[in-house]
């Protein structure tokens, strides 16, 4: 009887420690995906250049900020549209608007990669 209260107990331990270490690791998990999003929060200012990058295929514009993102759109639905559509980018970070609204308006088709 008291083999099986030790083997109760020892099953009761190992599963309070692996709930501990969910917890925290949702925990750390959470801080780190909120802290990327909430840095590249966006303040309305919209960047004049892209992070780097040609457009080409090898060398992708770089979108590193949430005003970097809005210079992309910016460039996609204005008269420089032709220029920019067939291009590729690579989005670097997570982005955050807010209630801000970040559809694309474009006439030009898209044809490019992100």
């Amino acid at each position: 009887m008291q083999s099986r209260t030790n083997i109760s107990k020892n099953k009761l331990v190992l599963i309070l420690l692996i709930t501990a270490l969910a917890v925290i690791l949702s925990w750390v998990a959470i801080k780190v995906f909120t802290a990327t999003v909430e840095d590249s929060s966006w303040n309305g200012v919209v960047a004049t250049s892209f992070k780097g990058g040609t457009g080409s295929a090898s060398n992708p514009y770089v979108i590193s900020s949430s005003a970097e993102f809005a210079y992309f759109k910016q460039l996609m639905e204005g008269n420089s549209a032709t220029l920019y559509a067939s291009k590729n980018y690579e989005i670097t970070i997570g982005l955050n608007y807010g209630d801000h609204d970040i559809s694309i308006n474009n006439t030009i088709p898209f044809s490019g990669t992100i």
